[in-house]
């Protein structure tokens, strides 16, 4: 039987090697369409969970300021400080919506008035706390008499985020958000998991430039759990486990001193951060008068620049795009499919038309009907074969070739073939067999044999 197959699978890639070639060319393409109608249907998916994770019930608006210089002068000038100072109190205050305004930022360390100051004077840490660490450029964060480390400025409400949890040590108390002189400026400072073997619950941190005259003192009142994240103002994932973080603080003295000067740690305190850097959130049945109301604060402090981004809906249309993109790919898969069945039956048919005598010489041999079909269908299973093979070679091919320029390859992505895209394409072979093969059986059963022997006598 072993022979017999070996020899009408040699015979049929001899006959019929062109229509051969275009079939396993034609289920590769079918095979492409599953596997790009599953990765948009695994990213989708992927997509709606973050969406859901991310906002919830709740409507987010994003501050945003035209980008203009001008514009920029004139809202963050020192003449308009109080303005902004006022606009942020109303803002964190209302209960209408969450002022969300935590911001990742650098915090550096050093000491230029000090000539002593030297690498003994600088914080504990590890290389991958570095400020651009990620991205290769640790060499502008660190030398002999500086560093600049990971670091968050938070808000009051970072601490309700439902990955954010002090493993051990405390939150930050209401009033170590408010700094009182400009010539005393100690924060605390929760660590982040990465810290643990470094520092203690507290220890002092010394040479911290906060935006004051003077360097700052940081003292250490907890560390955070490990893998713990949130959700920035872009909306994308932070992780500070290797980050300092410090309280967003607000000051409680006049921002113009005795000296008729304005004071530099305010513009540090009230800087662009607070408003460019900020979400608004609401509940989403009250979601216009939130706006409405954030509107009118802008209004009343002569802040008529500022404007507010629907952050939700525009991930909705995302969503639905990307929907839209998978259910497209399904109806091409689908067609794509039907034609291949169609095509693979006609194929069958035609062979057991050709070949029915010398099938009909099989049987009188003794070959059941099942072993028949199985030398019938044989060049489809090595087809469905080659097919694979190559869905994974033109994939590896692609990747090894676009890989070589990163810059290339983001610009021309690939859906990789991921594990449910081989299970799929498994049972979608299958079933393509049973079905071919059942039409099949039915017709050998049905063709007379007997007959097709006696033909051309």
């Amino acid at each position: 039987m072993l022979k017999i197959s070996k020899l009408e699978l040699k015979n049929y890639l001899k006959d019929n090697i062109a229509v051969f070639i275009l079939s396993v060319l034609a289920f590769t393409f079918a095979c492409i369409t599953i596997n790009l109608t599953i990765f948009n249907y695994l990213q989708a998916d992927e997509f709606r969970r973050d969406y859901e994770q991310s906002y919830g019930n709740k409507v987010f608006y994003k501050v945003s300021l035209p980008p203009s210089s001008a514009v920029f002068m004139r809202i963050f000038g020192d003449s308009n400080r109080g303005n902004i100072i006022n606009a942020f109190q109303q803002l964190k205050s209302d209960p209408l919506f969450e002022y969300r305004y935590r911001i990742p930022n650098a915090i550096e360390f050093f000491d230029f008035d000090d000539p002593s100051f030297g690498a003994a004077d600088l914080p504990r840490f590890h290389e991958e706390f570095l400020r651009g660490y990620e991205e290769g450029r640790t060499e502008f964060a660190l030398s002999d008499d500086f560093v600049s480390l990971k670091g968050l400025y938070a808000d009051r409400l970072l601490i309700n985020e439902p990955n954010v949890r002090v493993a051990s040590g405390r939150w930050f108390t209401e009033e170590e958000f408010f700094v009182h002189s400009p010539d005393d400026i100690s924060l605390p400072v929760i660590l982040g998991a990465g810290y643990k073997e470094l520092y203690e619950i507290g220890d002092v941190i010394k040479n911290a430039q906060l935006g004051a005259k003077n360097p700052g003192t940081l003292y250490v009142i907890g560390f955070f759990d490990n893998y713990n994240w949130f959700y920035d103002n872009n909306n994308e994932r932070l992780l500070i486990d290797r980050c300092m973080v410090i309280p967003f603080v607000e000051i409680t003295y006049d921002f113009i001193l005795p000296d008729g000067s304005f004071c530099q740690f305010a513009r540090f305190a009230y800087s662009s951060a607070i408003m460019m850097n900020a979400r608004i959130v609401a509940a989403d049945y009250n979601a216009a008068a939130a706006k409405q109301k954030v509107y009118q604060i802008w209004g009343e402090n002569k802040l008529y620049e500022f404007e507010l981004f629907d952050e939700t809906d525009g991930a909705l249309r995302w969503l639905f795009i990307a929907r839209e993109q998978t259910l497209s790919n399904l109806i091409i898969s689908a067609f794509t499919l039907l034609v291949c069945v169609l095509m693979f039956l006609i194929q069958a048919n035609y062979k057991l038309n050709k070949y029915k005598k010398k099938y009909g010489i099989y049987m009188m041999s003794g070959i059941t009907t099942k072993q028949l079909l199985a030398i019938m269908l044989q060049d489809i299973v090595l087809m469905f074969a080659l097919s694979f093979g190559l869905l994974f070679a033109l994939t590896e091919i692609y990747t090894v070739i676009f890989n070589s320029d990163p810059a290339t390859f983001h610009r021309f992505d690939i859906a990789p073939v991921t594990p449910q895209t081989v299970i799929v394409l498994l049972v979608a072979q299958l079933f393509l067999l049973l079905f071919i093969g059942i039409s099949g059986h039915t017709k050998i059963h049905k063709a007379d044999m007997s007959t097709a022997l006696r033909e051309h006598e």
